[in-house]
């Protein structure tokens, strides 16, 4: 199993968001799903694009988890995640409260990717 460390830096617009329970958003993306996955995409809930993907040059084998940790101090609690594997087949989940959650687990069945977290 290969972990993945990957650190966002949160950007002034995050900071815009008045949330009510500020939280450490650091989460594990575990690979369960028996494929590779080539792009993940996390972003704020209130944005209206996906960040640049978070893997660039690597490839999330599967069993492989992906530590994405957070820095510059934004509040903001809900964010959207994306994936997309080599075959080009994409999935994302909205509003995940990543003050509240500290692990993502993709697994894929009968053709759909799942989470839970």
């Amino acid at each position: 199993m290969k972990k993945i460390v990957i650190t966002l830096a949160a950007v002034a617009v995050f900071l815009i968001a008045a949330v009510a329970n500020a939280g450490i958003q650091d989460f594990t993306i575990v690979n369960n799903t028996g494929n590779e996955i080539y792009y993940v995409y996390v972003s704020a809930t209130i944005s209206q694009d996906w960040e640049e993907d978070l893997l660039g040059n690597e490839i999330m084998y599967p069993n492989d988890q992906l530590q994405v940790s957070f820095v510059g101090g934004s509040n903001h609690c809900y964010w959207d995640l994306k994936i997309q594997d080599k075959d080009g087949r994409t999935q994302d989940w909205r509003e995940i409260d990543l003050c509240t959650v500290g692990m993502v687990t993709l697994t894929y069945s009968n053709g759909f990717y799942n989470a839970s977290w």
